[in-house]
């Protein structure tokens, strides 16, 4: 590799232009510097201190991680890409020395955080920002390039709440719409935190037409309004809309939700981490090609002040009075390659620990059984353990494990194949009831809460937790489906 950086070098320096029959190098030509701190076998981010050899091993690969929704092209890769290298078998006074050598670089510790015996630091000079990582318990290291990265100080912001003053955690019921569906009655996810200072974090979005149709879009309008006590007139102020992975229906529907109602709110953050076309299974990529440009756009022309920011694992980020702790993004399911180790894209989910100072959420997307290996191997249940948690994947895989460590008191089940509280329906050949009783023996059948018939609300209230707002069937004044 720095063989053909220095091929490169040479041709483009003199042999440029025109054909040349002989080569004449001036007396004093100009050098390019390589220190030895910043090569090794198979190290492939340029400009960044390479980590220490040693009886570590380094992946053979570099893996292009992506960059934000808004500077997304249609492969999903380019300049503003992060690119990662994974560290096997390292120790603490490797991954120390590595620490060191960033900082006689000129490299200052924007942040560090601790959990458990996972360290995260950010590094950055004022040109770069560079992520790194440590699993003492797995004996892994990773050291991650993020070229449109941003402070987590710059991104978010802290709100303390008054007296009366409280944030609420909903799962919105979106059941499929009356004539349509795509065969799989699995689908899609709608979350909402209203913070305690009015504001909104939007988690996905729910499908498209087949669950947001125009009836469904007019009573979310109308429930937003009603939990924040909004007038007709006012903005409601989104301040971040949590993307947990790209399918369309987490997304689809919130996006048409936004484009139909664009003037009554304001966007002002987006959380996610997407992947790039090829480093995901290719069956799972129609709609990032497609919905993340119409995402993209819309998003410039409307809400230009937006900011976005592509999470990585072990940050703590700030939004009103609600602490997101980032558990997991598709960047910790790689193997000594530098390859995405996943053939099930929903792994791409991107898990998120919210936290309001008196209760806890864990939101895990349609995390599958690898995240929850990668989760369970890093964490023990003193961090994962979560007051209420969105059950993973729509209860279709088995993760079991998962859901012990959360132990959760309460459980939000995303649209799935039941239609009631009390009455399951069982596709042929799938174990769902079996999942669901799993799930039941944990937290109690009267604390699981399906999206497909009812819109719950739960708040610490004295100290308990509590239903502060149920509703069934779809929201609106218009609203037939039930």
């Amino acid at each position: 590799y720095q063989l053909s950086l220095a091929v490169n070098y040479f041709i483009e320096t003199y042999l440029s232009g025109d054909a040349v029959t002989s080569l004449a190098v001036n007396e004093n030509p100009n050098k390019l510097e390589v220190s030895e701190d910043f090569t090794r076998p198979y190290w492939q981010i340029e400009n960044i201190p390479a980590y220490p050899a040693g009886k570590n091993q380094l992946s053979t690969g570099m893996y292009n991680g992506g960059t934000t929704i808004l500077n997304m092209t249609a492969g999903g890769k380019n300049d503003t890409s992060t690119e990662l290298h994974v560290i096997q078998r390292t120790n603490i006074e490797e991954f120390s020395a590595y620490c060191a050598l960033m900082e006689r670089y000129g490299y200052a510790a924007e942040y560090e955080n601790s959990i458990e015996q996972n360290t995260y630091l950010c590094y950055y000079n004022g040109v770069h920002r560079v992520y790194i990582s440590f699993n003492e318990k797995t004996e892994t290291a990773r050291v991650c390039l993020d070229p449109e990265g941003m402070s987590v100080s710059e991104f978010g912001y802290s709100y303390s709440p008054k007296a009366g003053e409280q944030s609420v955690f909903y799962q919105y019921a979106i059941p499929m719409a009356d004539g349509t569906g795509n065969g799989h009655p699995n689908c899609g996810m709608l979350l909402v935190v209203k913070c305690a200072d009015n504001s909104v974090i939007i988690i996905d979005g729910g499908d498209g037409e087949q669950q947001m149709n125009a009836v469904a879009l007019a009573g979310f309008n109308d429930f937003l309004h009603e939990i924040t006590g909004a007038d007709e007139n006012d903005v409601i102020r989104i301040a971040a809309w949590y993307l947990t992975h790209y399918h369309g229906d987490h997304t689809n529907g919130f996006r048409e939700f936004l484009k139909t109602y664009k003037e009554s709110y304001s966007l002002e953050r987006i959380l996610a981490n997407i992947p790039t076309l090829d480093a995901i299974p290719t069956y799972a990529t129609t709609w990032e090609s497609r919905s993340l440009s119409e995402w993209q756009t819309f998003v410039k022309n409307n809400y230009p002040d937006c900011k976005e920011l592509k999470v990585h694992t072990g940050q703590k980020i700030k939004i009103a009075d609600i602490t997101l702790q980032v558990l997991f993004t598709h960047e910790d399911l790689l193997n000594n390659k530098c390859a995405f180790n996943s053939g099930d894209s929903n792994d791409t989910s991107t898990v998120i620990r919210m936290d309001n100072g008196k209760m806890s959420f864990m939101v895990l997307g349609d995390a599958n059984t690898r995240t929850q290996s990668v989760l369970t191997s890093s964490f023990s249940e003193a961090t994962l353990k979560s007051d209420l948690m969105q059950a993973p994947h729509h209860l279709i895989n088995h993760l079991e494990t998962i859901n012990y460590r959360v132990s959760p008191s309460i459980a939000f089940i995303p649209q799935s194949e039941e239609t009631s509280n009390s009455t399951i329906y069982i596709e042929s050949g799938t174990s769902y009831k079996y999942k669901l009783d799993k799930l039941v023996a944990i937290v109690g059948a009267e604390n699981c809460y399906f999206a497909g018939n009812e819109t719950v609300g739960i708040a610490c209230v004295d100290g308990v937790l509590s239903k502060v707002y149920h509703r069934e069937g779809v929201i609106g004044k218009n609203s037939s489906q039930g």
